[in-house]
């Protein structure tokens, strides 16, 4: 049932599909209330409630879960996503994917993550240090979740990049994103590519290649 649910939870997401959410959130809804203990299904519930857009509701899932197994670096990640995504608070986020990495430095989304919050609090040193980790988890093909290919980690490079003002580096950076994305049949690519252009084109634009 708790796979079925984050299988339902990933797609609804992926898709931006709240009926394939609401789907996750009927599963995992009844797993919790048969299996109150069960640090993982409230996890995948409180995703689920985030990606619904219920960040109150997501967050407290996340922290019965981290109460229940407080060591777990998936539900500090998903704990971390709930500060982040539901309330926008980077410090808090960036505090918990670090807590999350250090139990797993193979979890390569949250060094991903880790390094956006950084950027965002303008912490750029350490937010390049966590990029290029991200780096090369993302070419090992690695990215803490069984069967998922993680992108995004060289347009984190080159957000970071271009706050540094190193603006050839950073359309760089994002070039060779866009060729792993070729190399991939990626369910988001298509969008990637939009997200991508732009950043690529400001970056150019800003290194005065205008063209």
């Amino acid at each position: 049932q708790v796979e079925l649910g984050a299988a339902y939870e990933q797609k609804g997401e992926y898709l931006n599909s709240p009926d394939v959410l609401e789907r996750s959130r009927q599963v995992l809804r009844r797993l919790v209330d048969t299996r109150p203990q069960f640090a993982r299904a409230w996890r995948e519930l409180g995703m689920t409630m985030l990606g619904l857009g219920h960040a109150a509701d997501g967050l407290d899932c996340m922290q019965r879960a981290l109460a229940l197994d407080p060591e777990d670096p998936r539900i500090m990640g998903g704990m971390a996503r709930a500060h982040f995504i539901g309330r926008a608070d980077f410090p808090a986020a960036a505090a918990l994917y670090r807590q999350a990495v250090e139990r797993n430095p193979q979890a390569g989304w949250y060094w991903l993550q880790l390094s956006h919050c950084l950027a965002l609090m303008r912490e750029l040193d350490p937010a390049l240090a966590a990029a290029k980790r991200a780096i090369e988890l993302q070419e090992g093909f690695i990215s803490g979740q069984q069967g998922v290919h993680m992108v995004g980690a060289y347009m984190r490079l080159g957000h970071v990049l271009f706050l540094q003002k190193r603006f050839r580096e950073s359309a760089d950076a994002h070039a060779s994103e866009l060729a792993f994305l070729e190399r991939l049949d990626h369910a988001l690519r298509s969008r990637i590519r939009i997200e991508l252009f732009m950043r690529l084109g400001a970056a150019l634009q800003a290194s005065g290649e205008h063209e």
